[in-house]
């Protein structure tokens, strides 16, 4: 049993949103000139969809016939094989398939506390223990739904919200000078201990 702040209150996924559903259960006619995409769970990573070269097109047409009802309010969400990653929508021109769910929250909460509320241990445990299939793995509307979220009042959501984004911000600039130090100590290292013998290997080969 969690024991919560008094002032936090226990609801369901499904109680602090307008819709939680899924994308489309069939394959659409691909347009290979187009600039709209057809995403699927692969796609959601690191808060942010991400399309590769080979991500699907889709002409306006079947945007328009497919399209779901995505906004500012809307976290997507990996549910087929990689389970639980997910994304803020941001307007981009998009259908979904069926291995992502779109949740369209209230205004009532904080989508940003939200969103890393549904990364936490409590809520990735939960999806484990929900899923089905045996080969791949699939997490259902309904599991998604009858989440539990625990919520503090909304003044409080936002300002752990911008807490924990401070600190993320703090965690990827680290990751990049310690990448950028790597990058930097294996040239200097390259170029004090083979740094001659490269150039004579380099003038022995033309």
């Amino acid at each position: 049993m969690i024991q919560i702040p008094v002032s936090w209150n226990e609801k369901k996924l499904s109680e602090i949103s307008h819709k939680i559903s899924d994308g489309i259960h069939t394959t659409p006619i691909y347009k290979d000139d187009s600039d709209i995409s057809f995403i699927n769970g692969n796609n959601i990573k690191n808060n942010r969809i991400e399309l590769f070269n080979n991500t699907k097109k889709v002409g306006l047409s079947e945007y328009n016939k497919y399209r779901r009802p995505l906004g500012e309010k809307t976290i997507l969400m990996s549910i087929n094989g990689t389970i639980g990653n997910t994304a803020f929508y941001r307007n981009e021109k998009v259908i979904l398939g069926k291995s992502v769910a779109f949740i369209n929250l209230k205004d009532t909460v904080d989508k940003t506390f939200i969103s890393y509320y549904l990364n936490t241990r409590i809520i990735k445990k939960y999806w484990e223990n929900e899923l089905t299939g045996s080969t791949i793995k699939n997490l259902s509307i309904k599991s998604i739904k009858n989440a539990n979220i625990y919520l503090p009042p909304l003044p409080e959501q936002r300002a752990i919200a911008d807490i924990l984004s401070t600190w993320d911000q703090a965690i990827e600039k680290m990751e990049k000078l310690i990448e950028a130090k790597e990058k930097r100590f294996e040239g200097l290292l390259f170029n004090t201990i083979w740094g001659n013998d490269w150039e004579k290997i380099k003038l022995g080969a033309l």
